[in-house]
C-alpha cells in the first residue's frame, strides 16, 4: 500500500502489413494508422506553441500568458508521445526553472495566480524525469500545501486533500477551493511514503460517491458535476482511481475494482459520463476532452470495455482540425484552448494504443 508506483503510458508501435516471403512491403501501399497519424500531427501543433523562452503559453486566456501551468501539461503530453527532441524538451524544462519562485512554487508569477497546485505538481512530474536533481523545491512547496491537522484542519472535510496553492497560511473554517483533480496530481508527482500519505487517503475516500464512483469536492458541494452531490461522474472517478493508485493501492483492491468497474459502466467518448441530465448538464460536452484522457489511462492500466480503444481514437480522429489541434466548443472547462484540448487529445490517444 505504501510503496507510490510510476504509472506511464506508453504509445505501442503500429502493426506491420502481412507480406509474401521475398516481397516486402512499400511504404506507399502499408494502410495508413489514424491513431498514429493524429498523434504526430497533433505533437507537431503542440511544439510549434513553445515560445522563444521555451514556455508554452496560452494564447487565448491572459492568466495563461506566461505558461507557468500549461507548460508543464503540454511537456507530459510530449513526453509520453515520445516524438519530441530533446533540445525542445531542455527548453522547456528551462522554462519550468526560470519560472520556479524562490520557495519552490510555480504560478505566482502574474497579477492572477495560475492553478499553483497544478503548475508545480505538473512541473515536478517533468523534473523528476528530466532533472531529478531539481525536484527538492517544488516538492517541499507542495508538500506545504496539503490541510494537515496541526493546520487547524482535523475536523474539516478538507483534511488530506489539497487546493489551488496559497503563499498565505489559510485559516478554518475557510479552506477554499479544495478538490480530488489537484489531489491527484499532487499525489502522482510525490515520491512514496510521503508524511501525510494516510492523511490523502482519507480526503480521496471522502471523494467517494454513493454509487461506488468519485465525485469532485467533499468541501464544498456545488462544485460536483454529477446528479447528486455525492453521484460519481466519469472525470472524477478517473481522478480518484488514478489517486488510489499513487497512493499505492493495487490493481485488485477492492476500492480500485468497483470504482472501475462503475468506470466501465457509464463509459462513453461522447461527453463526460455521468453529468448529462443532471443540474450541471453542460458540463458533460465541457469535459469531454479530460475526461477521454483520464478514463484512457485507468483502462490502459486496468482494463476498460470492449472496443474502448478503438472508440476513443475514431472520436478524436474525427474531431481533430487539419493544422493537427483539437478544440473544444464550450469555455466552461477552458477546453476551448486548443493548447489544452490538444495535450489532453495527445493523453487520450497514447494511452489506447
Amino acid at each position: 500500500m505504501k510503496s507510490r508506483r510510476e504509472f506511464l503510458v506508453l504509445a505501442g508501435a503500429a502493426a506491420l502489413a502481412a507480406c509474401g516471403p521475398g516481397e516486402p512491403a512499400e511504404p506507399s501501399t502499408l494502410p495508413p494508422d489514424p491513431r498514429q497519424a493524429a498523434i504526430e500531427a497533433a505533437v507537431r501543433w503542440l511544439e510549434g506553441r513553445q515560445a522563444a523562452d521555451g514556455s508554452f503559453p496560452s494564447d487565448i486566456y491572459a492568466f495563461w500568458r506566461l505558461g507557468q501551468s500549461t507548460t508543464g501539461f503540454v511537456l507530459l503530453a510530449l513526453m509520453a508521445a515520445g516524438r519530441t527532441d530533446e533540445a525542445l524538451l531542455d527548453r522547456g524544462v528551462d522554462a519550468l526553472l526560470r519560472m520556479r519562485g524562490l520557495d519552490g512554487s510555480i504560478g505566482f508569477a502574474g497579477p492572477v495566480p495560475d492553478y499553483p497546485t497544478y503548475a508545480t505538481a505538473l512541473a515536478l512530474k517533468v523534473l523528476r524525469r528530466r532533472r531529478p536533481e531539481e525536484t527538492g523545491p517544488c516538492e517541499t512547496w507542495l508538500l506545504s500545501q496539503q490541510f494537515r491537522a496541526e493546520g487547524g484542519w482535523a475536523d474539516h472535510p478538507a483534511l488530506g486533500g489539497w487546493g489551488m496553492g496559497s503563499r498565505f497560511e489559510l485559516k478554518p473554517p475557510q479552506a477554499g477551493h479544495v478538490d480530488l483533480s489537484m489531489t491527484r496530481r499532487a499525489l502522482e508527482a510525490l515520491p512514496g511514503d510521503f508524511d501525510g500519505d494516510d492523511l490523502a487517503r482519507d480526503f480521496v475516500r471522502r471523494c467517494r460517491g454513493d454509487d461506488g464512483g468519485f465525485f469532485y469536492s467533499p468541501v464544498d458541494p456545488a462544485l460536483n458535476k454529477g446528479h447528486t452531490d455525492r453521484s460519481g461522474y466519469g472525470t472524477s472517478t478517473a481522478d480518484g482511481v488514478l489517486a488510489l493508485l499513487a497512493l499505492g493501492f493495487h490493481a485488485e483492491h477492492d476500492e480500485v475494482t468497483s470504482a472501475v468497474e462503475f468506470l466501465r459502466s457509464i463509459h462513453g467518448v461522447a461527453d463526460n459520463p455521468g453529468v448529462a441530465g443532471g443540474p450541471k448538464a453542460p458540463f458533460a460536452p465541457a469535459m469531454r476532452f479530460s475526461y477521454r484522457a483520464g478514463s484512457s489511462q485507468v483502462f490502459a492500466l486496468l482494463g476498460g470495455p470492449d472496443g474502448w480503444q478503438q472508440a476513443v481514437v475514431e472520436a478524436l480522429v474525427a474531431e481533430q482540425a487539419p493544422d493537427g489541434s483539437f478544440r473544444n466548443e464550450s469555455n466552461l472547462q477552458k477546453e476551448d484552448d486548443p493548447l489544452v484540448a490538444t495535450a489532453f487529445a495527445v493523453q487520450a490517444l497514447v494511452a489506447a494504443g
